[in-house]
Parts: structure tokens; sequence; C-alpha cells
């Protein structure tokens, strides 16, 4: 009764981390490509998630040689384009290595405890039809 609830929560909770994951390795590339072209001084212009990635609006970085980046917990932090490429990276690789993995291995662990569940009510079951 409790199971896919909870194995509902662990698969949405998942699906924010991967994209989150996803925002931060668009990042990068903006970032990689940028300075690869030489365009880090060059305007962005780019949507802005205006909440709960439901409402966007277009945006225009005039100065973009200073970026605000989500860090987490809620901070945000101004970055020079580079050292936003490298802390996306990293992101990337922790957000992999921890929040996902532990998530992932959670819907693993409730998916198990259903498949458990289940054939033990089947065994009730045909117990109770002998």
């Amino acid at each position: 009764k409790n199971l896919k609830p909870k194995l509902l929560n662990a698969e949405s909770e998942a699906n924010i981390i991967r994209t989150e994951i996803s925002n931060y390795k668009e990042l990068a590339t903006s970032m990689t490509e940028r300075m690869k072209t030489g365009t880090t001084d060059a305007s962005i212009e780019t949507m802005v998630d205006m909440g709960y990635r439901a409402i966007f609006c277009n945006a225009k970085v005039k100065d973009p040689k200073k970026l605000f980046v989500k860090v987490g917990m809620g901070f945000h932090v101004e970055l020079t384009p580079d050292e936003a490429d490298k802390f996306s990276r990293k992101r990337v690789s922790f957000l992999k290595a921890n929040k996902l993995k532990q998530k992932e291995s959670e819907i693993t662990e409730v998916k198990e405890h259903i498949q458990s569940a289940s054939m033990i009510l089947d065994q009730l079951h045909a117990e109770m039809n002998r």
C-alpha cells in the first residue's frame, strides 16, 4: 500500500536530479563553445525559468563576463564563463555519483520490495485456494 507512492516519489525525485544534470551539462557545453569561439564578451539570449519549470521568459545577458550560477541549497554565485564551465562539470559528476546513484538505489530497493510483496501475496493466495 505504501510502496507504490514511495516508488513514484523516488522516481519523481530522480527525474528532478536528471533535469538538474541536464541543465548543468547545457551550461558547460554553452560555456565551452563560447570560450572556443572567443565569444565570451558577446551578449547571450536565453530562456529563464520563472518558476517550477512552468513559466519561462526571454532574457538577454548584456555582459556575460560574470554569470550567476545556482550552486545548491538556494545559493547563486557570480562566476566567470570558465569558472561556470568548471563548476558545472564538477556538479554533474557530483550529482551522478551521489544524488542520482542514491535515488536509483532507492528505486531499485522499492521495486524489489514490491516484487517480494507480490510474491508473498501470490503464495498466500495459492495456500488459501488449496
